[in-house]
C-alpha cells in the first residue's frame, strides 16, 4: 500500500476565491515545511489555476514550492486547469482543460503531469482516455464512483447527507480503462473509497482488504499487492500537519 498526502481544494464552491487562495497558501506552506523537516515527505496537488494564484499572490512561497517540485517531493498531478466536472463539459472544453493546464506546468516547472487526477467528479466521459493520452498522461486517479447513492437522514438538529453505493459496486481498484476510440489508460480508484481518509488503523486495513485488481493486471508481478490511500483534511483543513 502507498500512502499519498494530497489536498483537494475546490477552486470555487461555498466560499469566495480569496478564501481558496488563502487555503492554498496555508496548506502548501505546511507541506513545504514538512519536506524541509522530513526529507522523505511527499505531497501531491493538482489544478494549474491554484499554482498560478500562488505565483501571483505568494511569490516567495511559490519559489519554495518550485524548489521542492525540482527535488521530486512536491508532485504535480492533474494536468488540467482545475479539477473539472467529467460529464457536462463538451469535448472541446475538456481538451482545453488539459491544453492550458499542461502548458502552464511546462512553462513554470519544465515538466508536464503524467497522472490525470479527478477524485471529486461524480462521473466521467467515455472520451477521457483518448483526451488524457493525447495530453501526455499515462495514468488516471479517481474515487467518486464509489459515492453513487444519496441517503438522507434527518433529525431535529440537522440534515445529514450520507453518500453510499449500495446498488452497483465498482468491481476494480486498478484496471485499464478503454475509451470510445479504443485508447487505454491505466486507472486506480483508492480502495478506501474516499479522498479524506485520516490514516487510522481502519483506513489502512480497508486500503489493503478492499483492494480489487482487474483480471488483466492480476497476474502482472506486484500489481495485485499495490493500492493507494489518499489522506488529509480537505477543503478548509490543513492536509497533514506536524504534531509534537
Amino acid at each position: 500500500m502507498i500512502a499519498d498526502f494530497e489536498k483537494t481544494v475546490d477552486t470555487a464552491w461555498l466560499w469566495p476565491f480569496s478564501s481558496t487562495q488563502q487555503k492554498i497558501a496555508r496548506s502548501w506552506s505546511t507541506q513545504v515545511d514538512l519536506m524541509e523537516r522530513y526529507p522523505e515527505h511527499r505531497f501531491a496537488a493538482s489544478q494549474a489555476q491554484q499554482y498560478k494564484w500562488l505565483e501571483q499572490l505568494y511569490p516567495k512561497l511559490f519559489e519554495r514550492v518550485k524548489e521542492q517540485i525540482a527535488n521530486d517531493k512536491f508532485h504535480l498531478v492533474g494536468g488540467s486547469w482545475v479539477e473539472n466536472d467529467g460529464n457536462m463539459p463538451s469535448g472541446e472544453a475538456l481538451v482545453r482543460q488539459f491544453l492550458y493546464g499542461q502548458r502552464f506546468f511546462q512553462s513554470r516547472f519544465g515538466k508536464r503531469c503524467e497522472t490525470s487526477w479527478l477524485p471529486d467528479s461524480f462521473g466521467l466521459s467515455g472520451a477521457y482516455p483518448q483526451i488524457m493520452r493525447s495530453a501526455g498522461m499515462k495514468y488516471f486517479f479517481t474515487q467518486k464512483l464509489s459515492w453513487s447513492v444519496f441517503v438522507y437522514l434527518e433529525n431535529e438538529l440537522f440534515l445529514q447527507l450520507i453518500f453510499r453505493n449500495n446498488i452497483n459496486v465498482f468491481p476494480h481498484s486498478t484496471f485499464n480503462w478503454v475509451g470510445i476510440d479504443g485508447t487505454q489508460v491505466l486507472c486506480h480508484m483508492t480502495p478506501v473509497d474516499t479522498y479524506t481518509a485520516q490514516a487510522t488503523v481502519g483506513d489502512i486495513r480497508r486500503a489493503i482488504t478492499n483492494n480489487k485488481v482487474g483480471l488483466v493486471l492480476r497476474h502482472r508481478p506486484g500489481y495485485a499487492e499495490r493500492s493507494t490511500k489518499e489522506f488529509g483534511v480537505q477543503q478548509h483543513g490543513a492536509t497533514c500537519v506536524w504534531e509534537r
